[in-house]
């Protein structure tokens, strides 16, 4: 490992710098920025902010999560990436943020789902952190709930960290807003990478007595339900 990668990780490790860094879309002209939320629509998220603007936009899976939104936009959707939870909550000031969350239960069956079908990868830039932490590719689901569960938030891969992580700040569910998008019409009927399945009941028995992931998700569920 070079010395680069060395300081990256111990930079990690003692807790200055994020392992997976907080992706944002902002919108300069409502001064809005919409934190990329992996699991939770975020494919169809990026499609809607990019049409705002330049309506004929037909960007698909994999493809939208590759484009820089800056020149496709005149700079009117930037794409910004925070190496630590300090300066995303110092940008966050002042500014609206509307984070898109999803079910926690289903979040985590698809990324189970999308894990051992190879549709995402576990911590894909760090093979070595991937093989310690077990994400194999043919993990069982009781093993990768476990996992998630028990990784602390600033080693955590965006497909899995929770969705609260995104809030700038301690939040009441009380001074939350809950807005309901139908996002099929308003992205022009296109709903990318869209889950293929229902989460299947047994599942979601299994995870509401799993002691981890009530843990760990205590906070997403609160605010979702």
């Amino acid at each position: 490992m070079s010395l680069a990668n060395h300081l990256f990780i111990l930079r990690v490790a003692t807790g200055r710098q994020l392992l997976e860094p907080i992706e944002v879309f902002y919108l300069p002209e409502t001064d809005t920025l919409y934190p990329i939320n992996s699991k939770a629509g975020c494919s169809s998220v990026k499609l809607v902010l990019l049409r705002r603007y330049l309506p004929d936009a037909n960007l698909r899976f994999p493809d939208v999560h590759w484009a820089d939104p800056s020149p496709l936009t005149g700079n009117r959707v930037q794409q910004i990436f925070f190496d630590t939870l300090g300066t995303y909550r110092q940008f966050c000031k002042g500014r609206t943020v509307v984070l898109v969350t999803r079910d926690p239960y289903a979040r985590m069956h698809s990324a189970f789902r999308d894990h051992i079908r190879g549709k995402n990868v576990m911590y894909k830039t760090y093979r070595r952190l991937r093989k310690l932490l077990g994400f194999t590719p043919n993990i069982s689901f009781e093993s990768f709930v476990d996992r998630c569960s028990r990784i602390p938030e600033r080693f955590g891969d965006r497909h899995f960290r929770p969705q609260s992580f995104y809030l700038p700040a301690p939040v009441r569910a009380a001074a939350l807003e809950t807005v309901t998008l139908d996002l099929p019409s308003f992205a022009g009927a296109v709903l990318l990478n869209r889950s293929a399945e229902e989460l299947p009941a047994e599942v979601q028995r299994y995870l509401r007595t799993h002691p981890g992931f009530q843990r760990r998700y205590l906070r997403d569920l609160a605010l979702y339900c």
